[in-house]
């Protein structure tokens, strides 16, 4: 166990020194300057390495480029998926938080709690001009119930929760798929077109699924478990570990698999339970194997290497990874 735990340690290492080369003099990364979705995850990804400085420099460049009343979405020629604009700011509000910044969470995170839907709980991708048109995510709901959690919100990540176990209770066909998303009045989106059907829905029997839903709520529901004791949450965790479990065999090595890992080091840390840590590992193991020889990673099988993907894509998966090797790690260590 020591040397998988070595190895996973020494993955993120070589994938935080990498993406210093791409660091530049200004504190962003090279060819995403524009792009919010390229930097988010900077300052927790850094601070989880040690690199405190560049932890600071990042948010600081952040903030000055893309923060606006709570908000990181203020960016001139952002690329960025709006549709999980609260996403990326709860990722932000999680990693300001964790440097300390209390400047800097404490209006984020009122901002994400002025999002939440006040009857149903749960969060949109954006706030919208007109409640109607915003529509309630499971990812979005997800990392809030994560970022409120951190910050001591505790009422804003039982609604996000909530939210979360709801969607649970409502599936039309719980055996076969997993919808998540909802309009505002609570109505479930199972109509959508095609080419979107994974941003709407997992199906478990069917290939090239995006799996990270699963991760992040697991992590979100183990995160407000371990912070109130509340039985319910936990139990909802486990719930869609389940679910995990009812997938392909692959659901574990896909490129949005990552983030199951970091729910089971979670829930591995609230439990102790065998099949978390062979999860994790299992996980960790395929993250490790996918790694680049220079030390990042690429979007397979979208991109056939680095150079070959934009570098926003490629500095977002990394920088994540890193991350999750590393509380993966911890977690195995401290079990």
């Amino acid at each position: 166990m020591q040397d998988k735990i070595r190895s996973y340690r020494e993955s993120a290492k070589r994938g935080i020194d990498f993406l210093l080369t791409r660091f530049g003099d200004d504190s962003s990364f090279k060819e995403t300057e524009h792009m919010v979705a390229g930097v988010y995850k900077s300052p927790l990804a850094f601070l989880t390495a040690g690199k405190n400085e560049q932890a600071i420099a990042s948010l600081n460049y952040i903030m000055k480029r893309f923060y606006d009343g709570g908000d990181f979405h203020n960016g001139h020629c952002d690329i960025s998926q709006p549709m999980t604009n609260n996403y990326r700011n709860a990722w932000l509000c999680w990693g300001a938080h964790a440097l300390g910044r209390e400047d800097v969470w404490e209006p984020v995170a009122d901002y994400l709690e002025s999002c939440i839907n006040p009857e149903l709980g749960g969060m949109p991708g954006r706030k919208e001009y007109h409640p109607c048109e915003a529509i309630l995510d499971w990812g979005c709901s997800a990392l809030g119930t994560v970022a409120l959690s951190h910050t001591g919100r505790l009422d804003g990540a039982r609604q996000c929760a909530i939210f979360l176990l709801e969607m649970l209770d409502s599936q039309p066909q719980p055996d076969e798929r997993l919808y998540l998303r909802k309009t505002w009045d609570g109505r479930l989106y199972h109509i959508f077109p095609p080419h979107m059907a994974t941003d709407f829905m997992v199906e478990f029997q069917k290939p090239d699924q995006v799996v990270w839903y699963f991760g992040a709520a697991m992590a979100g529901l183990g995160y407000l478990y371990l912070e109130t004791g509340e039985q319910t949450w936990l139990d909802a965790a486990e719930r869609i570990f389940a679910l995990v479990k009812m997938c392909r065999p692959e659901v574990y090595t896909l490129l949005t698999s990552a983030k199951i890992g970091w729910g089971c080091s979670v829930l591995y840390r609230a439990t102790g339970k065998k099949e978390y840590a062979e999860t994790m590992i299992t996980v960790a193991d395929h993250v490790v194997a996918t790694q680049e020889n220079e030390g990042g990673w690429v979007r397979y099988p979208l991109f056939p290497n680095w150079d070959g993907q934009p570098a926003v894509l490629g500095v977002d998966v990394s920088l994540e990874r890193t991350v999750w090797l590393s509380f993966m790690a911890d977690s195995l260590e401290s079990g």
